[in-house]
């Protein structure tokens, strides 16, 4: 989370966080799903995930997103944790 809108900190539409993202973290298999920890990130042009893990929520949903001024942070639906999905690029915090 950044608060504040921090650029610096990698505020910003997808190619800026992916930026930082590259910067800062460390590239993951996109094929692996096991490999998949709390806290990492999937990223592709339009969107950003975060793997929160499969206890996360009641129902097991593995991915928490949210939409800039649409919706909050909550579970998302897509499948982006357990297949290559639609280009999405994963990075862990070293």
């Amino acid at each position: 989370y950044n608060y504040g809108s921090l650029k610096s900190q990698g505020a910003g539409a997808t190619s800026r966080q992916e930026a930082w993202l590259k910067a800062n973290w460390k590239t993951i298999s996109m094929n692996d799903a096991t490999d998949r920890q709390p806290g990492d990130v999937a990223i592709n042009e339009t969107h950003t995930y975060i793997f929160v893990g499969p206890d996360a929520f009641p129902d097991h949903g593995p991915i928490a997103s949210a939409s800039l001024d649409e919706r909050a942070p909550m579970r998302g639906t897509e499948s982006v944790a357990s297949t290559p999905h639609s280009g999405f690029r994963w990075y862990r915090k070293p």
